[in-house]
């Protein structure tokens, strides 16, 4: 993907985030682009192609942030925060109507390039779960029944039992968090985790 059509994805999934999908239509797109609609349709085919570009693009982004934590080579609860923090921000700059139209109206798009997501996050928990265990900071927990489990609750009960407006405040994000951490924790992780919750706390309250 050329830097040009990048940048374009970028400028259109602002759009996207602010008014949602289904409101924005291609002339919208071109006309805030400051070009022709003749030209948007020479970087893309249509509103389908935009939309899982633009998801794509999301996608390739926080991959590498994702590697970029893995390269810190941080102990395993370390990573997790840092993880955390970046999952967070995720959850802050996702809009509610941005997902509620991918949901409705391009459900082959959300569901392929979403499941790609979920993959990764699976993948990244179960390392770092092995690692946690390894370096002895984490129980003899299922690393695989742990990482289902973290990387499916969004898409099941979460909507049921919470609203939109709970879920996407953070709130429970972190409460989710917590009580996945500790209920992982041997008593050295713990005790590592009990150091480290000063500063996880002012974190925390400064972005909620």
């Amino acid at each position: 993907m050329t830097e040009e059509r990048k940048e374009l994805i970028n400028k259109i999934m602002g759009l996207f985030t602010k008014y949602g999908i289904r409101s924005i239509t291609t002339n919208d797109i071109a006309r805030e682009l400051g070009i022709s609609k003749k030209t948007l349709y020479e970087y893309f085919k249509d509103k389908s192609e935009i939309v899982e570009c633009s998801l794509n693009l999301i996608y390739e982004n926080r991959l590498k942030q994702f590697e970029e934590i893995k390269q810190k080579k941080l102990n395993a609860i370390e990573s997790l925060l840092e993880i955390y923090q970046l999952v967070t921000e995720m959850i802050k700059t996702t809009s509610p109507t941005l997902e509620h139209d991918l949901r409705k109206y391009y459900p082959e798009t959300f569901t392929k390039v979403y499941g790609k997501g979920k993959e990764m996050l699976y993948k990244m928990h179960v390392e770092n779960i092995r690692q946690g265990q390894a370096e002895g900071l984490f129980r003899d927990v299922d690393p695989d029944i742990i990482a289902r489990l973290v990387c499916h609750r969004a898409q099941t009960f979460m909507l049921e039992v919470f609203s939109t407006e709970e879920i996407y405040s953070g709130k429970i994000h972190r409460e989710l968090f917590l009580y996945h951490l500790f209920g992982m924790c041997s008593e050295k992780g713990y005790a590592i985790v009990a150091s480290q919750m000063d500063k996880f706390n002012a974190s925390t309250t400064t972005q909620n």
